[in-house]
């Protein structure tokens, strides 16, 4: 009886109504998956924000050559950042999770007529295992990383901040944020990292 009704009430519906309207259900679809992506974005910078205060430094230490690098927060799992910033990035390897740090560099004793280019492939990381972690390895690079550093500090000019991320391995702790500019040349300048308790 059923299934005789809804054969003869099939037609009328599909005239009453009209057939169903497939470019605006995939719009639909693509509006709702763009809000949601939104949402992931708005969620992950405010984590970013609430771990950033500009106003204190973690750790910090002078260089050779006239920097003064302060640690202004430290992000253990950073892969939602990461993510949110270009859904092309891959996540963390497996095993990995991918550690950013955000600095502050200023130059306060250098050569005043050579301002210094900084840049995020200056520093690395180094934990417990003694193994050098770079943020453009090929094992170790998070992508594009949100406000990563780079910029041009001149001596009295200010400061430049931005990140520095990349995969270490799950387990690691203790880590070092080593600054090393010119490999060998000159020593490199290492800056103990407090234990982040986010």
């Amino acid at each position: 009886m059923l299934v005789s009704l809804i054969a003869f009430l099939g037609p009328v519906i599909a005239y009453r109504f009209g057939p169903p309207d497939l470019t605006a259900t995939a719009v639909a679809i693509s509006v709702r998956a763009t809000e949601a992506s939104l949402e992931a974005t708005k969620a992950a910078v405010e984590e970013q924000k609430k771990s950033v205060d500009l106003g204190s430094s973690l750790a910090a230490n002078d260089t050779w050559d006239g920097l003064h690098v302060e640690v202004l927060s430290i992000v253990d799992d950073a892969w939602p950042l990461v993510k949110a910033q270009n859904s092309n990035n891959d996540p963390p390897s497996r095993g990995k999770r991918m550690m950013m740090v955000t600095v502050k560099v200023t130059n306060v004793a250098g050569d005043a007529a050579e301002p210094i280019r900084i840049d995020a492939s200056d520093f690395y990381l180094m934990g417990n295992h003694h193994i050098v972690y770079k943020p453009y390895g090929s094992e170790t690079s998070c992508g594009v990383v949100p406000a990563e550093l780079n910029g041009v500090v001149a001596r009295g000019s200010g400061f430049v901040t931005g990140n520095i991320c990349v995969q270490v391995p799950v387990e690691e702790g203790d880590f070092l944020l080593v600054y090393e500019r010119f490999v060998g040349d000159f020593p490199a300048v290492y800056i103990t990292l407090p234990e982040n308790e986010q």
